[in-house]
Parts: C-alpha cells; structure tokens; sequence
C-alpha cells in the first residue's frame, strides 16, 4: 500500500484536529496553480513581503492537499510532484544529484519574475512525502542538500527491506517441538539519512515529524516498524493515546524529542492510507508554522540569514 500507492486521494476535512491554536494567520495564495519545466506544479502566495521565500516541495499528490496548504502554509511557495507509482519512480526521479539544485534554480527564477523583485531568494526549504515519495527525499538528503533542509515531515511513506531470516538448518525430527519462527529485522540500510535528520531534529537543529498508519505492506517494513526504528535511535519515548483521528481512525501515541515528532495511527485499509496525506495542514499548524515563527524571532527581519545557514542573533550582531 504505503512503498506502491499511485492511487489519486479523496478529500478527508475532519483529518487529525488540532493540538494548540497556530502562532501564525495564513496567508493569502494565487487562485491557480502553475506549471514547472521540471514536471512540477507550484503555489505561490500572493504578495512576498521581504526578498526571502519558504519554499515546500512536496513528492507525491501534493496539490491533492491543496485545502490544507491554502489555510495553513503561511505563504510558503508550495511545488508539488508526483512521479508515479511505487518508491522507484521518486528515487529515480532525483537520481540526478544537480536536478534539486535546477529545481530550486528555477523556483528563484520564477518568482523573481511573477513578482517583479529580482532579489528573490529561497530561504528555508522544507521537503514534504506521502506515501512513495519519501524516497525522492532520501536521494535529495544524501546528495549534499542536507545542510539545506530545515524539515521533512513523512505521511505514512518510510519503508526498508527486511534483513535475511536466520533459517534453522534442517526442520526437527518427527513429533519434536518446532522452533518458534524468527522475528523479521528491519534492515537500517535505507533509513541513514532519515536516522541522522531524526537526531538533529531530536537535538533542535531541524524539524522531522512522521505519521503512520498501521497498515502491514507484503515483504518489506512497514511505516509503524520504521518508526520504532526511528524511536530507538533518538531514544524518544511514546506517549499512549486512545484520541480521535482522522475519519474513523484513532490516533494510538505521540513520540516528542526535541524537533523530532512522530504521531501514529490506528487503520489497515487504502482509506487510512489516504487519510494520512490530509494531516499536512495540521502538521503545518501544530509543528511546522510555529517552529518558523520561533526562527523568524531569533533574527533582525531587515537582515535575513543567508539562504542556505541560518546564523544565531550574535553571529549577525558581530558581522554587521
């Protein structure tokens, strides 16, 4: 379900409710969203106020979330990009270690243009993935970029291959006791980047939120396994629940270290899967907005960081 889905996703308005009130009113965006050379779709906000822009780029039926990012992006420019189905397509689609770095080139370009201010420049990046597209953000965060990112926010899309089984050598001898069936181990080879962010967000350096359903796919690790993972490395301790979740869901526990958040999910259906995309405005309005206010504050408005760093307060007291 979570590694293959290319299915197009349904409306859910009643998606995860709300924890605590946003730190910030949304903004207003553009009536339509355009197209992109690189085979994307984007949504700018309608006035950007400074020469600096959030940007989101999100990998798999992103403006299937249109609703959520209209209320709750906080004028952040979203670009949406679906490359099919299955993990393979988003993987091959950023094998190119230079195709993020044209993506982000021609965003600048664009808004420069749209909105008649060649100082545009991108400033935070967040990388957002339903389902199969968390691979496209594997690929981005292991290519160089990582030093750019400020989040990764996952929705029901981290998935690994198991470790072989350790087999016993022959079945026992007639009417002896079988042995029990090993444990499937998940293999951490195809979590390092996702492991590596988790313990910079756990340590405040980044945002990385997760949220899964309970779904159990056929031969490969499920998104509640690679969120124990996940657990495990930043040591963060669940926090069991029994809430109302999105549809007839319920949310099951929530795990908080420091920027590090992950949420899960009761449903084993293609209608939780699906519902899991819809979480973007909260995960937006609970976790993401207020972490962007909290960084806007540590810094004078009138002298942005550089794109790519952000720099504490002194750093820019004692340059300038």
């Amino acid at each position: 379900m979570g590694i293959g889905s290319g299915d197009s996703p349904k409306s859910l308005a009643d998606a995860f409710p709300p924890e605590k009130e946003a730190t910030a009113a949304p903004s207003a965006y553009e009536d339509a969203w355009q197209p992109t050379d690189f085979g994307g779709w984007y949504l700018a906000p309608k006035k950007i106020r400074s020469d600096y822009f959030d940007i989101i780029f999100h990998f798999h039926a992103g403006r299937a979330a249109a609703k959520e990012y209209r209320e709750q992006g906080r004028g952040a420019v979203i670009v949406a990009l679906t490359y099919g189905a299955g993990s393979k397509a988003y993987a091959d689609a950023l094998a190119d270690p230079d195709r993020f770095q044209k993506m982000l080139g021609e965003m600048e370009e664009r808004l420069r243009a749209s909105k008649s201010n060649p100082r545009l420049r991108v400033r935070r990046i967040s990388l957002f993935a339903w389902s199969a597209g968390y691979a496209a953000i594997r690929n981005i965060l292991t290519q160089g970029y990582y030093d750019r990112i400020d989040t990764v926010v996952l929705l029901d899309g981290l998935h690994t291959n198991y470790l072989p089984l350790d087999l016993p050598p022959a079945l026992p001898p007639r009417g002896a006791k079988r042995p029990l069936a090993p444990a499937r181990r998940v293999d951490g080879k195809g979590l390092d980047a996702f492991m590596q962010f988790a313990q910079d967000a756990a340590a405040g350096k980044k945002e990385f939120v997760f949220t899964h359903s309970s779904i159990v796919p056929p031969g490969y690790a499920s998104t509640t396994e690679t969120a124990a993972v996940l657990l495990d490395v930043v040591k963060a301790k669940k926090v069991w629940l029994r809430t109302p979740g999105p549809r007839t869901f319920v949310r099951t526990y929530r795990a908080d270290a420091g920027g590090f958040h992950i949420r899960g999910f009761t449903g084993t259906t293609k209608e939780a899967h699906i519902a899991q995309l819809h979480l973007v405005g909260e995960v937006l309005h609970d976790l993401v907005v207020p972490r962007w206010v909290r960084l806007d504050r540590r810094l004078p408005s009138e002298k942005p960081t550089s794109p790519w760093k952000r720099e504490s307060k002194a750093k820019w007291t004692a340059a300038n």
